[in-house]
């Protein structure tokens, strides 16, 4: 062990000299070049008119500017990076990719001067403090997305730059800006949240669906108390082999050493089957009283329609990520409509999900392992 720890650190020595060497010597390090670079037998050289675009982008953090801003301006102005292959692709910048650029150090002395490229990264944010971040609630986290295919997420308005008024909105959010023009695509939170009671309403179990709910409920619990069983046994078996691994000791047949590591692997071992003991008997009692505390799949989609505006927020996020399985998708639509992809062409969805080893939410009500559901179209 003493001999491989050894051997990987001889190995980053060496790797960190390599690395400190090509910097010395103005080589790029690693095999893909950075936007406005290509590398020609190791040698990083400028590619106009990328290359002015980088140096506008270092000009514009010299003058102080933030990564926000230099992000407006490339997207504005910034032409798609060209391939290896010679194909070319346009980038969706953001502030962590100026950042990255900024701090780039293939770019000094190649790209840009060393003495704007050293002014550039002197710039701080002088001034700024940061304020004690305040929660948001986002019940559609993780369970939209928008129509070009890239999921929303949540974003806070805290205050309108040109008027100066402060106020609170929140978002949903695309940053695709490349399908939306440049721009960040917004959506209202309330707007949308405020639709998916009437999605629930519209969600209908069909008559197979409410069999196989008490079906699969019943499965789910046969496959539970099996697994019970089993651990159970295997734990009584766990603790036979402590036992003789102590009379193995006694009789002289083991070291001291040896009998140490025996004993630590078990209890491991015991603690591990113990912790999925714990787990299971939790997941028993939340099917056993989902059973008894509801008779028909379709009340609970009732339930669901009448108690998602009020639910606490981690329940509506357990909802509203189970939904969207259901409806193979929620989209969000440049108009701010919350449509489901299921939609009414398609009547009827299969719906396969393996809850057996995640421990129980709120959402498993609405979702049983295996059910057909219908939605009825709008009105």
């Amino acid at each position: 062990m003493l001999t491989a720890a050894t051997e990987n650190e001889a190995r980053r020595d060496k790797a960190l000299a390599t690395y400190k060497k090509r910097r010395e010597d103005g080589k790029h390090i690693g095999s893909l070049a950075p936007y406005g670079v290509e590398i020609t037998n190791g040698e990083p050289k400028p590619v106009e008119p990328q290359a002015s675009i980088v140096r506008r982008a270092y000009e514009l953090r010299e003058q102080g500017h933030g990564y926000r801003t230099i992000v407006r301006e490339l997207h504005a102005a910034s032409p798609p990076k060209v391939k290896r292959d010679g194909t070319a692709r346009a980038l969706a910048w953001n502030p962590s990719s100026v950042r990255y650029m900024i701090r780039c150090k293939t770019y000094r002395g190649v790209v840009v001067d060393p003495d704007l490229w050293d002014r550039a990264n002197a710039v701080s944010n002088r001034g700024f403090v940061i304020k004690e971040s305040t929660p948001y609630p986002w019940p559609l986290g993780g369970a939209v997305k928008c129509e070009c295919g890239r999921r929303l997420i949540g974003n806070p308005s805290k205050s309108n730059w040109e008027s100066r008024k402060v106020y609170e909105y929140r978002y949903y959010t695309c940053l695709n800006l490349i399908a939306h023009g440049g721009k960040i695509l917004r959506h209202r939170a309330e707007k949308l949240e405020a639709q998916v009671p009437s999605i629930l309403a519209r969600l209908q179990a069909a008559p197979a669906a409410e069999e196989q709910y008490a079906r699969e409920g019943s499965k789910a619990r046969s496959e539970i108390e099996a697994r019970l069983q089993s651990a159970e046994q295997y734990i009584a078996t766990l603790a036979r082999r402590k036992t003789h691994a102590w009379d193995s000791a006694a009789e002289g047949g083991i070291s001291n050493d040896d009998l140490r590591e025996r004993l630590k692997a078990i209890e491991s071992e015991i603690d591990s089957v113990a912790r999925s003991i714990q787990r299971d008997k939790g997941h028993l009692e939340a099917l056993l009283e989902s059973e008894f505390s509801e008779d028909r799949l379709q009340d609970v989609l009732i339930d669901l329609a009448k108690l998602w505006p009020s639910a606490a927020l981690p329940e509506q996020r357990a909802t509203a990520k189970t939904l969207s399985h259901i409806v193979d998708g929620l989209i969000a639509t440049v108009d701010g409509t919350l449509e489901t992809f299921l939609g009414g062409r398609q009547d009827r969805l299969q719906m396969y999900l393996n809850t057996q080893n995640l421990p129980p939410t709120p959402a498993d009500r609405l979702a049983p392992n295996i059910g057909a559901f219908s939605i009825r179209a709008s009105s």
